[in-house]
């Protein structure tokens, strides 16, 4: 049986950021690679909206 992957082994996440200093969490990965390509994605369906690739370790 395959085990669904937690938020806390997907470290990299893209936030959107919003009007009035508030952020939006678009999606966690596994691999900064993959955040790069999704997010290239992003800005070619919303080309005006403003996105950035975080890292988020796991706390324990």
């Amino acid at each position: 049986m395959i085990k669904p992957i937690s938020d806390r082994q997907r470290p990299w996440t893209i936030v959107r950021f919003l009007e009035n200093s508030k952020t939006h969490t678009v999606a966690h990965f596994a691999n900064r690679q993959d955040a790069d390509d999704h997010l290239r994605v992003l800005h070619r369906v919303m080309p005006n909206a403003e996105f950035k690739i975080v890292f988020e370790p796991p706390q324990e």
